[in-house]
């Protein structure tokens, strides 16, 4: 949650529709460790993902409907600005 809440987003309206569930966090193509992480955590719960390289660094995305449902909800304001939960 961490890594999406600084370098996260969902997708978009216009990609998937208004039901669009995929979630999408940007790692630096120097940050393999992260990678690895994020990796091991999809492979583990057998989630698929897409890699998608920008310049400097690459976006991991994968589709999860109750997750993203959840996350859609700490949006305020502008598209960028997250306000979790105080638990979290």
């Amino acid at each position: 949650l961490g890594l999406w809440i600084g370098d996260g987003t969902l997708g978009s309206k216009k990609e998937k529709g208004n039901n669009s569930s995929v979630v999408s966090v940007s790692i630096s193509n120097k940050d393999i460790y992260v990678y690895d992480k994020v990796k091991k955590l999809l492979n583990k719960y057998k989630i698929k993902y897409s890699i998608h390289q920008s310049v400097g660094c690459f976006s991991v995305r994968f589709s999860n409907a109750i997750l993203s449902r959840w996350l859609k909800k700490w949006y305020i304001g502008g598209n960028s600005q997250k306000v979790p939960p105080i638990w979290v």
